[in-house]
């Protein structure tokens, strides 16, 4: 059976070797450090990518402006903000963009960040 891709970009080296090891067992995870370049590969990949899962505080482009680039490429695609600063980092109306914004520091496992994916 062929795994969904899954678009996973955060800057944290140690948090991205960990969660990429764990995210490809459920996905066919596309792993960036760089924002730009993420968003590079979903535009030449929309049709295909079927997740993004993105940190909030990053060089170059925040995970908000890279959600709302990813959003006007393909509304199919869903959009995760994970983020270490939930209460202070935008909005209601700038958090609308995403169809799911999670907090770092809450997600116990894989496992759960998986369901809560699925259940979009």
């Amino acid at each position: 059976m062929t795994k969904e891709i899954l678009v996973y970009v955060e800057d944290d080296n140690i948090l991205r070797e960990v969660i990429e090891d764990e995210l490809n067992e459920y996905y066919d995870a596309k792993v960036f450090v760089n924002p730009l370049e993420a968003a590079t590969f979903i535009k030449e990949n929309a049709g295909s990518v079927k997740v993004l899962l993105t940190d909030f505080v990053m060089p170059e482009l925040n995970g908000l402006e890279l959600i709302k680039q990813t959003k006007q490429m393909s509304t199919a695609i869903k959009c995760i903000l994970l983020t270490g600063y939930c209460k202070s980092i935008g909005s209601d109306d700038e958090m609308d963009v995403a169809d799911l914004v999670l907090e770092k520091n809450i997600l116990h496992s894989i496992e759960e960040l998986v369901e809560k994916i699925k259940a979009l």
